[in-house]
Order: C-alpha cells, then structure tokens, then sequence
C-alpha cells in the first residue's frame, strides 16, 4: 500500500514536472531587454538614449540624429554627443536634459541635431559617442536610414536645411 503511494507521488511529480520543464530551462521572454524599434537605446549612468537612428540621403553627407534622452537624475544634464566627420575629425554637439526629463531631437517639431559631412549610407552603423559629466560614456553604432520607410520621408536633411 505504502508503495503504490509512493509510486502514485513520484508519478504526480513527474507529470508536473514534465508539463512544466519548459519554464524551468528557458528565460522569460518579457524579461529580455531590446530595442523594440529601428533605432538602438543604452543606458548611461543615470540618462537613457531611446531609438536613436541616423537619417541621411545616399547623395547628401549631412545625417540629422533622431534620439530621445531621458534624464533619470535629480540635477540637469549637459549631454555631449561626438562623431567622427569625413576629414577624421570629431565634433561636438551638446544638449540640456533637465531633471526627470525627456527631451527628443529630429522629429518636424523638434530641434534637429545636424551631423555634416559624414560617410554615412544608408544600412551601414555609425559610431556616436554620448556622454554626460563624469560618466565613462558609450559608443553606439547608430544604424542609419533614408526617407524610404513613411515615417522617416519628411525628416532626411539635405545640405540645403
């Protein structure tokens, strides 16, 4: 009697188990970090960088950075962003992020962040630099467009803009 019992637990277990395994030996979905859109986001310190995409045409070697920063900290933020130009030159460009703050660039209503005279075609990634005080800061490879998908037809630079 004692070992049917026995027997009867060890089989209960076994199913349940078994039913179950999947949970046990693969990670929650949910629970893995990515980039759910055509731009690339890290973390720096206490500033996050969200969707950050390179608009350029194939003909034109200026790009308009479209990014969203959101300023985590209980003090503002001078962000500094760096890329390389076609000469090898780095430039600078910088922007305030106030406290508990989002701010987003490149959009029709919003500030443009101008990149010039960059080697930037369309499906390649370009190296950006962002940082903000004393954090060590990132490079990002930010992959670039061109006005072929809607959203982004009216928001490619020309060297005109």
């Amino acid at each position: 009697m004692k070992v049917r019992i026995a027997a009867s637990i060890v089989l209960a277990a076994m199913v349940v188990m078994g039913t179950a395994g999947c949970n046990f030996m693969s990670p929650t979905a949910t629970a893995i970090q990515y980039d759910p859109s055509d731009g690339i986001g890290a973390t720096i310190g206490e500033l996050k960088v969200r969707n950050a995409i390179l608009l350029s045409d194939r003909d034109d070697p200026v790009g308009s950075l479209i990014v969203s920063l959101v300023n985590l900290g209980e003090s503002g933020k001078k962000v500094l962003i760096q890329y390389t130009n076609e000469s090898g030159e780095t430039v600078d460009e910088t922007v305030i992020v106030g406290s508990g703050e989002r701010e987003s660039f490149g959009n029709t209503d919003q500030d443009q962040i101008l990149f010039e005279n960059v080697e930037a075609q369309p499906g390649d990634l370009f190296p950006v630099f962002i940082t903000y005080g004393d954090e060590s800061g990132q490079v990002l490879l930010v992959p670039i467009l061109d006005g072929t998908l809607p959203p982004y037809t009216d928001l490619v630079p020309t060297s005109s803009d």
